[in-house]
């Protein structure tokens, strides 16, 4: 869980050690070992990301709107950028890693092949993913009266021009075939026509075709958001022109762009209704209608979806890696964990000493406000009270849990929806929280909620500085989600960035080999028992 609260300290502990404390502590899933952890030095990374690259929809141009998804190894140095090739030999400039891009081709017609690679921080780039698509473009493929079948432009339509036509199709040479397509005892224009038709599936009589239509019919969206709807569509009759209806009304009027911008509002709730429609050179018009989903939900609502989704977690364990970047160069140890938790309140983290997780070097448990720190070599222990050394009592503490006492943090917060910040593309919701008495934490939470699935995935801590004004703290971004057991979803890779002038630090936690309800005891987190 995202809930962090800055806390500093200084203890003691065995042997003179001295430790400076910037406790992230939370209520549920918590850095602890991270937290208490010294900052030493990290190996050098040498294993590159894995990754891959699609093509969703179709197209009918050059232009392809790519979609990437890369994965650093566990303990790795972190996603830094990312290269594109045509041929797989000549690579664009490195740029930063993104999960779109827009990219250019190398032919505007038939089966293309687009290659991939990505970096990570230390430098180690990945080996060539690819993915293959067809590009229609329905330039290309016009009625007999304007199209030009001379494809090798050898000023004759014969079998060669058939020829390449299937061979633009398909992507590669078939050999020798028929070019008498319609059998009619002549080789022409007709042949090539109605193999681009037959693959296309156009009927030069017939009215444009809709071949799809992002984003799909049924999906979900939050008010106020920007949806960018687009049609992909292909006739025999250029050019077409595209027209948007919303709701019966018309939205935007027959256009050459293919793509409308609907800016919701929160008038705009519930099922709302939008007309496709595609019109050819003809005056051929074709329509489709499709419905979305305009969710607006109050304050209560989105906070219930949260606790909805945490009421399926009774116990929680896992593998867990801590490792940081400062300016992205690899920055301190990378530490290997063992993570437990109880409901409502009860974590332990086991630290070790390699990736094997075989000699145990620490301990920390949490339970509620009270830290024990176990070195279980000399069976040493100490206990911190968290809140009392932060100069903080418990209602304080526990006014900023969302998760188990939504009611008691909407009691002592004035919340409000923020809706500069919506993303339209991932349901989540962005909620500003003041508190309404004075504390020593925060004095403003700005909290954004994946609403579909139920998780806070970034959480930013304000603070007043001198001069009265909110100044950013930190900030802790779940990147990084997964549906475990098909019971609730968890951030499974985190990331923690306190605000520096002095640089960018950035701390990430990676869970793996994730288990909930496990049947965890309150005698795991005993102290005295470890």
């Amino acid at each position: 869980m995202l809930w962090f609260i800055m806390l500093r300290s200084k203890k003691t502990i065995h042997s003179g050690l001295k430790l400076t404390v910037l406790a992230l502590f939370c209520c549920f899933f918590t850095l602890p070992a991270y937290a208490m952890q010294p900052v030493p030095r990290v190996a050098k990374d040498t294993t590159p990301p894995s990754g891959s690259i699609s093509i969703p929809g179709s197209f009918q141009s050059q232009k392809l709107e790519l979609r990437l998804s890369a994965q650093d190894n566990t303990g790795g140095t972190g996603l830094s950028k990312m290269q594109f090739s045509n041929n797989g030999t000549l690579w664009s400039s490195p740029e930063a890693y993104k999960r779109d891009k827009t990219w250019t081709a190398a032919k505007d017609f038939g089966f293309t092949t687009i290659y991939a690679r990505f970096s990570d921080q230390a430098g180690n780039w990945s080996k060539a993913y690819s993915t293959t698509t067809f590009i229609s473009n329905p330039d290309k493929v016009k009625g007999i009266t304007n199209y030009d079948p001379d494809i090798n432009d050898d000023n004759r339509v014969d079998a060669m021009d058939v020829q390449l036509t299937v061979n633009a199709v398909l992507g590669h040479n078939i050999g020798s075939l028929n070019a008498d397509v319609n059998q009619d005892g002549g080789i022409n224009a007709m042949d090539v026509q109605l193999v681009i038709n037959a693959v296309l599936g156009i009927d030069i009589n017939q009215p444009p075709k809709i071949n799809s239509i992002l984003p799909a019919d049924g999906s979900e969206f939050i008010a106020n958001a920007k949806i960018d709807i687009q049609i992909t569509a292909a006739g025999s009759h250029m050019p077409l022109q595209y027209r948007f209806l919303i709701g019966g009304s018309l939205a935007r009027d027959w256009s050459a762009s293919n793509t409308f911008a609907w800016q919701t509002s929160d008038a705009d709730t519930g099922a709302v209704n939008i007309t496709c429609e595609v019109k050819d050179s003809k005056d051929q018009i074709t329509s489709r209608t499709i419905s979305y989903r305009i969710n607006n939900p109050t304050v209560q609502e989105i906070l219930q979806k949260v606790v909805d989704n945490y009421a399926r977690i009774y116990d929680f364990k896992a593998d867990m890696v801590l490792s940081s970047t400062f300016n992205g160069q690899p920055f301190g140890t990378t530490e290997y964990c063992r993570y437990y938790f109880k409901a409502p309140n009860k974590e332990k983290t086991e630290t070790y000493s390699e990736s094997s997780r075989t000699t145990k070097t620490d301990i920390i448990i949490i339970n509620g406000s009270n830290m024990h720190l176990i070195d279980p070599a000399k069976n040493i222990k100490q206990q911190v009270d968290l809140l009392a050394d932060a100069g903080i009592d418990a209602t304080q503490f526990n006014q900023t849990n969302i998760y188990y006492n939504p009611t008691l943090f909407i009691n002592q917060h004035t919340i409000t929806k923020d809706n500069l910040n919506p993303d339209s593309n991932n349901m989540i919701i962005t909620l500003d929280a003041l508190p309404k008495t004075q504390n020593n934490m925060y004095d403003k939470l700005n909290i954004a909620i994946d609403y579909s699935k139920g998780i806070v995935t970034r959480y930013s801590i304000y603070r007043k500085n001198t001069l009265g004004q909110l100044e950013l703290v930190q900030e802790t971004k779940a990147v990084e989600s997964q549906m475990i057991s098909n019971a609730a979803w968890l951030p499974i890779k985190m990331t923690k960035t306190p605000n520096s002038t002095s640089g960018n630090l950035i701390s990430t936690l990676t869970y793996s080999n994730l288990q909930i309800n496990t049947g965890l005891r309150d005698s795991d987190f005993d102290p005295d028992k470890q």
